[in-house]
């Protein structure tokens, strides 16, 4: 049980790391302004 759930739980993180190397991975300075950006709309 607890075997199949952790290759259940693997697999959903490499998903989700795959995801964020295609979004972020591409340009991390686009990730820098995207955060300065953020910042700013918040205040």
């Amino acid at each position: 049980m607890m075997k199949r759930l952790s290759e259940k739980f693997k697999k959903f993180l490499d998903t989700i790391a795959a995801q964020n190397e295609t979004v972020y991975g591409s340009s991390k300075m686009d990730c820098c302004e995207l955060n300065k950006s953020s910042k700013r709309s918040i205040k």
